[in-house]
């Protein structure tokens, strides 16, 4: 079979699982009653937060063992809509409107609190593709590493 076929099928696939992932999971967990979300020009979503989630500070300390942690729960759980580098390339985000996240964006970087990345990873964005994984996919002690890794980016 040539390369091309199976890499096209490979991200239909991919695309196709997404999609019924987060269909699947919508449907045992309903969105958060937040309706009022904002696009912003790092091509991120911009939910209303309240000031103590945006205060909230990272309980886990950082290290090496944080960091490697960290990044093998991204590669696992967001890699996939978000991509391997996290520029929001991955073949699941292909698909979606408005398109996943770029964590390496300096914009998103500098405006966006720990605690705002973590209500987002707790709460999902509706109307996005992003759904909520905490504590269904990862614990909140897991979220925070991927955050600590996100950081990185």
């Amino acid at each position: 079979m040539h390369p091309l076929k199976i890499a096209v099928g490979l991200m239909v696939i991919i695309g196709l699982f997404a999609g019924l992932s987060h269909l699947f999971t919508t449907a045992i967990v309903p969105p958060s009653t937040s309706t009022s979300t904002e696009v912003t020009a790092d091509r991120g979503i911009k939910p209303p937060i309240l000031e103590e989630i945006t205060a909230l500070i990272n309980p886990v300390p950082m290290s090496d063992t944080v960091m490697a942690e960290g990044k093998v729960l991204y590669l696992k759980q967001c890699a996939v809509c978000h991509g391997e580098k996290g520029k929001g390339d991955g073949p699941g985000g292909a698909m979606i409107v408005p398109p996943p996240t770029d964590f390496t964006n300096k914009v998103f970087q500098n405006s966006r609190s720990d605690g705002e990345i973590f209500w987002v990873m707790r709460e999902g964005i509706p109307q996005t593709g992003m759904f909520s994984y905490v504590p269904r996919m990862i614990s909140e002690e897991q979220a925070w590493r991927v955050i600590h890794y996100l950081r990185s980016l």
